[in-house]
């Protein structure tokens, strides 16, 4: 019994020595200039701390009676535990960072869309997506009632806006036409700009099939808008 809590305890003190003493080695003695070298002294700093732990800890487990022994190993392992958890969630945040660069939404214009299906055709996947690039989400219901939800990429965010700007620009013409197919609509779009930009800043079209094929853009916004959910660069939720 004794063995296992050292070895829980002086394990628990070396992942906790390698986090603290990276993560202090990474904020204050390591320079930002360091470049590709940085994560290695990092590194190095880490590994250290780790030794240094796993020395200490293990002269203390060999010092204290197995009642604190018990006790100590156990808020070491619950530390070591929480550091677990927030280093995986960092390690997350990172790569989705790399795969979704924030400099990559730079520029971009901000709107909100909703299509929403007025006509329900078999088959159907969605009987209503909404985008929201303020908030970075798409949101679709499924034909059972359920919602899912995750986040909008910049690669989805760019490829939504180009035809949507387009649409705007002639978007008097395009909702005209479509009124002359309106009861034949399958869908309906709504959308907002929600910063100045070129073209009309809100409008609403009922899209009938015949509309879509008369009017390109408007079929290439629907069809990014229901792909928005293959970059998401987070877990997708339904309930």
């Amino acid at each position: 019994m004794k063995i296992f809590l050292r070895i829980i305890f002086i394990t628990s003190a070396a992942f906790i020595g390698l986090i603290v003493i990276a993560s202090i080695g990474g904020r204050f003695l390591v320079s930002k200039s360091a470049g590709l070298a940085g994560g290695a002294m990092v590194l190095g700093y880490g590994i250290l701390g780790a030794l240094v732990c796993l020395i200490v800890a293990s002269f203390i487990s060999f010092k204290l009676p197995l009642a604190r022994l018990r006790i100590i190993t156990i808020v070491m392992g619950l530390v070591a535990l929480i550091f677990i958890i927030l280093t995986a969630f960092n390690i997350q945040k990172i790569n989705s960072a790399r795969l979704d660069p924030a400099s990559e939404y730079s520029g971009l214009p901000h709107f909100s869309i909703t299509v929403q299906q007025t006509k329900i055709i078999d088959p159907v996947l969605s009987t209503r997506y909404t985008i929201n690039t303020t908030e970075r989400k798409w949101t679709s219901t499924l034909p059972d009632g359920r919602i899912c939800q995750g986040t909008l990429s910049a690669k989805a965010h760019k490829a939504i806006s180009q035809p949507l700007l387009n649409l705007s620009k002639d978007a008097d013409t395009v909702i005209q036409n479509c009124l002359q197919t309106a009861q034949n609509a399958e869908k309906e779009l709504n959308w907002k700009f929600l910063n100045p930009t070129e073209g009309i800043q809100k409008g609403q079209i009922a899209i009938s099939q015949a509309c879509l094929n008369e009017h390109p853009d408007m079929a290439q916004l629907l069809r990014e808008i229901s792909k928005a959910n293959l970059s998401t660069t987070s877990n997708i939720k339904c309930q």
